[in-house]
Formats: C-alpha cells, sequence, structure tokens
C-alpha cells in the first residue's frame, strides 16, 4: 500500500500517467458504491473522469434493479481547507458530467429511455452548480450488471 501510495503521489504531483489511479469510496445512504468507474483524460491522473453506482432494493418489480449514479470530473488539484490533504479539484459545472456520463452510455448503446426529470431549479452554491435535473434511463442488459 504505501508502495502504490509513493507511486501515485510521484504521478500526480509531477502529472505522469498512472493506469491504475487509487479510486475512493464514497457512501449514500450508508452504502458503499456498488460499482465504480474511472477515465483518465490524457496522460494526467489529475485529470479524470468518475462514476459510481449504487444498487438499491426498492421492491418495485424482481426482474429490474434501481441503480443510483453519481458522475464528477476531476479537473485538478489542490488541498483540502478541513484536512490539508493533496485532494481532486472536481469541476463546479457538475451538469456537464451528467450530459458526458449520459452520451457515453447512449453512444455504446448501453441504455434507452433516457428521461430528464426536472426537479428543481438552478442551485448555486459555494462550489457547484446544477440545474437541479437528474437523468434517468433504462440499462439494455441487465446481465451487463
Amino acid at each position: 500500500m504505501c508502495e502504490e501510495r509513493g507511486t501515485f503521489q510521484y504521478a500526480f504531483t509531477f502529472n505522469k500517467e498512472y493506469k491504475n489511479a487509487p479510486f475512493s469510496s464514497l457512501y449514500l445512504f450508508g452504502q458503499k458504491q456498488d460499482i465504480g468507474f474511472q477515465e483518465s483524460i490524457g496522460n494526467s491522473p489529475r485529470k479524470r473522469h468518475h462514476v459510481r453506482f449504487w444498487n438499491f432494493d426498492a421492491d418495485i418489480d424482481k426482474e429490474d434493479r434501481i441503480w443510483i449514479g453519481a458522475a464528477s470530473l476531476d479537473i485538478g488539484f489542490g488541498f483540502e481547507s478541513i484536512t490539508y490533504q493533496l485532494s481532486h479539484k472536481v469541476d463546479a459545472d457538475i451538469d456537464k458530467e451528467r450530459e458526458y456520463l449520459f452520451d457515453l452510455l447512449t453512444k455504446h448503446n448501453v441504455v434507452e429511455n433516457v428521461l430528464r426529470i426536472k426537479s428543481g431549479g438552478y442551485i448555486f452554491g459555494n462550489k457547484y452548480k446544477t440545474d437541479g435535473a437528474i437523468d434517468t434511463a433504462w440499462i439494455k442488459d441487465q446481465d451487463l450488471i
């Protein structure tokens, strides 16, 4: 672990390619993500697309599983103000990453019946901005998951 961490810190600091960069766990309703993916942008470990999915049993239909996802785009790095640890900076325009994810899933024929639900108005916080919309879709082949 120390060797891997040292390798990542070197790659991160000097902006060198690191194909197996660590992928942190995030939690939703106390549950760690079930599946997570990342895609590097160029050869930089500082810029990556991340997506995480959580599976929830909503007892709606035993044939269909409900997945909740969250996507983010790392655009650089900096020090966390609370922990003072080196960490990724996430792009403030989180809607752009939602668009990227659904465009990619649609392009590769993974999802169908994409529907955007307008759940609220524009939200501008200290760090992030969003239109408040939620995209939903059906996964075409449940055997993929």
